[in-house]
């Protein structure tokens, strides 16, 4: 309360969208999401150029990830559900557990959860090296095992990779923003790192387990909260067609 107070006698001498992004940032942080989402609004409003809009809009977006989670607090969330509110990807093995999950695992899990939302992917596009559970998740969603040339957006494809490739890399940037635009298909990836830079956007739709310093966390799979994420309207995935034409 005292830190909103010095806010409001901040706003009152220069009201200004940074002032209003605090606020809501201040109010999200306490669980208050819907006076923080108001903050935000007005933040988008106040301004003045489109990259302070696009931020401000992006806050709203993920507080009302973190009001799905209402009454429990930021603090209070599970470091998977933290990850999804903050990013709006998904993660199959967020429930502690006594070791990381395999590739094997994985792969069974995003299965069990595709069959359950209705997902059908015409193509299994395998991005970066090999790995031998990447056939297993093929057969189990009867669609055949491709390469990144072979790309059908009509097949509604499911693009998975072992994990995304470091830095920015084209062929995978491309392939998500061709995913996006078009409003068809999802992005996999096995293992990804918790660590993300500064700026540096999340560009898989599902992860299968997060990592810290290049290590799995001990984590069992939730299919059902990954399936109630996935529904979420603020899911990365959300409005993304995901069957084939």
């Amino acid at each position: 309360n005292r830190a909103l107070l010095a806010l409001d006698r901040a706003f009152a001498l220069e009201p200004h969208t940074d002032t209003l992004k605090l606020r809501g940032q201040i109010l999200r942080d306490a669980g208050r999401y819907q006076a923080a989402e108001v903050a935000f609004e007005g933040a988008a409003q106040a301004a003045e150029h489109a990259e302070q809009r696009g931020d401000a809009e992006g806050e709203i977006a993920t507080t009302r990830r973190y009001g799905a989670y209402t009454p429990r607090r930021p603090e209070d969330l599970t470091a998977a559900e933290r990850w999804f509110a903050d990013t709006g990807s998904v993660v199959l093995a967020s429930t502690p557990g006594p070791v990381a999950p395999s590739d094997e695992t994985i792969v069974a899990t995003f299965a069990e959860v595709a069959t359950n939302a209705d997902w059908r992917f015409g193509q299994v596009i395998l991005f970066g090296p090999e790995f031998p559970a990447s056939t297993d998740l093929a057969d189990r969603l009867g669609a055949p095992l491709v390469s990144p040339a072979a790309l059908d957006l009509a097949a509604c494809p499911l693009i998975v990779g072992l994990r995304p490739p470091p830095g920015t890399s084209d062929g995978w940037n491309d392939m998500v923003a061709k995913l996006t635009s078009q409003q068809i298909g999802l992005v996999l990836a096995i293992e990804h790192p918790s660590e993300v830079g500064a700026g540096a956007a999340v560009t898989t739709d599902v992860i299968g387990v997060l990592t810290d310093g290049g290590t799995r966390r001990e984590r069992a799979p939730n299919p059902a909260q990954a399936l109630n994420e996935a529904k979420n309207p603020g899911a990365r995935l959300a409005g993304r067609r995901l069957r084939p034409s």
